[in-house]
């Protein structure tokens, strides 16, 4: 799919879509809301946002998303609400959210749950992140759960102490 115009919003979900490319959204850059939810997306291209800064609701739950590169939502300094949840994700790069501390200058949201996180000292860095942070508002925290290794699986991610890392 590739869009043209000036779309504010976009709602393609539950439509089968598996596969977005790199210029999908190149040319609606006044977009500020995109649900592709409920889908079968398994892989997001690093620049497939890069040129919505004015984007501010990305819904991404419900897919088949394994994994996020370092800097896909690097270049969306608008974005308030983040849905990744009910995907495939086990990994969580270094530097996928690079570009929080001017988020948390305003306000921002993540959701993660639902995905089978493999529980390292990233993800408990992250996690320690978005819960020093006021302005952050990690949905559903209760439910962002290890499984993995074995010695962490079912372990909330708010009850891992650093020193098992």
């Amino acid at each position: 799919y590739q869009f043209q115009g000036s779309l504010v919003s976009i709602t393609l979900s539950n439509c089968s879509i598996s596969e977005i490319s790199a210029t999908s959204f190149s040319n609606v850059t006044d977009l500020q809301h995109i649900d592709l939810s409920i889908n079968q997306i398994s892989n997001l291209p690093v620049t497939v946002f890069q040129h919505l800064d004015k984007l501010c609701h990305l819904n991404l739950e419900r897919n088949q998303i394994t994994a996020i590169q370092d800097e896909t939502f690097t270049n969306l300094p608008n974005l308030k609400r983040l849905y990744l949840n009910g995907n495939k994700i086990k990994v969580i790069q270094s530097r996928l959210f690079f570009n929080l501390p001017k988020l948390l200058l305003t306000y921002f949201a993540v959701d993660l749950s639902g995905n089978p996180m493999h529980c390292d000292c990233i993800v408990y860095k992250l996690n320690r992140y978005l819960q020093s942070h006021k302005s952050v508002n990690p949905y559903h925290l209760d439910n962002w759960k290890c499984e993995s290794p074995t010695n962490l699986a079912g372990v909330r991610i708010a009850e891992i102490d650093e020193i098992l890392f």
